[in-house]
């Protein structure tokens, strides 16, 4: 949870660590600590370095507040899906190898920020109306599961284009599904939610359930 709140928080606006310790009523050693780690998983970075005296001030800031730049390898996806919007076959190849690589590996953290500069970049854009419906559609339109029930508290997908016949794991597949949905959301509404599946071929269902909250910082 606090891992959490440093990424929410770091997303909007670089931060020291002393920054961060104040805004979220922490000690300082207990924030150290949970960026070192958040570091580690690529999930938060140094955009900046200030010297005062003998003093290096490091502002931290995380991940998923960059719309851009994006890297190398995520501009290549994302330029190939725009140019071949009819694609079928290379949207689900990009997207299924690119999980099962990061999947074996453990990659999660990989897979939903991929998952979210996709959602944000490209299959935002491509929704006119309705967020929901639109996002049905697009499932549909690269054959990437059905969507059979959608809100702004749950999103159920059958048929899965990447867990489906995928054994019990213990665990979710589906992070870099996790990662679209709130990058759509973003995109389309302004504000930041949390997809979090509860339910795929990895836990043992035949069918994808993402949970969807809205993140507590963005509430009014």
């Amino acid at each position: 949870e606090t891992r959490k709140k440093i990424l929410d928080i770091t997303s909007k606006n670089e931060m020291t660590v002393t920054e961060i310790a104040q805004k979220l009523g922490l000690t300082k050693a207990t924030v150290s600590y949970h960026i070192r780690l958040l570091s580690d998983a690529n999930l938060l970075r140094v955009v900046r370095t200030e010297i005062s005296g003998n003093f290096i001030r490091k502002y931290y800031r995380s991940v998923f507040g960059d719309t851009k730049p994006i890297s190398t390898a995520e501009k290549f996806i994302i330029s190939e899906l725009k140019y071949n919007k009819n694609g079928v076959d290379l949207v689900r190849t990009l997207l299924r190898g690119i999980g099962v690589v990061n999947v074996q590996t453990g990659n999660e953290l990989f897979l939903r920020k991929i998952g979210f500069d996709i959602g944000y970049h490209f299959m935002a854009d491509l929704i006119e109306g309705n967020l929901w419906e639109g996002m049905a559609e697009l499932w549909d339109r690269f054959d990437l599961g059905e969507i059979t029930e959608f809100g702004d508290e749950k999103i159920v997908v059958e048929e899965c284009y990447f867990c489906e016949g995928l054994p019990y794991a213990g665990y979710s597949y589906c992070k870099q599904d996790e990662g679209i949905i709130e990058g759509i959301m973003l995109k389309k509404y302004g504000k930041r939610y949390s997809a979090n599946e509860v339910e795929c071929w990895g836990t043992g269902s035949d069918r994808c359930i993402f949970e969807i909250k809205q993140s507590p910082s963005t509430h009014k």
